[in-house]
């Protein structure tokens, strides 16, 4: 399932306040309570390949697009999508981690 753009940012935000807490006082509590919000940021992702039907799951209606081609993912914007504006390079957070893949 895919994350919405705010909820995909608050929960980056919580793993960033609790990794600056581990780093202050370290206790079970705290690396248990991490641990959980990383597992659940991955399984919201999903890594489409080329050729892969993408949708925005926060809106349908607008964001349809085809990944035409992946750089290296460690790069601000690894993926080309083809929309219906025309084809322009997405980060990594939005296409893995806001939009399905359709086909």
């Amino acid at each position: 399932m895919a994350l919405t753009h705010n909820e995909y940012y608050d929960l980056m935000r919580t793993i960033r306040l609790a990794q600056f807490h581990t780093r202050i006082g370290v206790t079970t509590a705290d690396l248990q309570q991490l641990e959980k919000l990383q597992a659940e940021l991955a399984s919201h992702r999903t890594i489409p390949k080329k050729g892969d039907l993408v949708i925005d799951h926060e809106w349908p209606t607008d964001g349809l697009g085809i990944v035409l081609e992946i750089r290296d993912r460690r790069k601000k914007n690894p993926y080309k999508l083809a929309t219906h504006l025309g084809t322009d390079w997405f980060s990594k957070e939005y296409v893995e981690y806001q939009c399905r893949i359709v086909s």
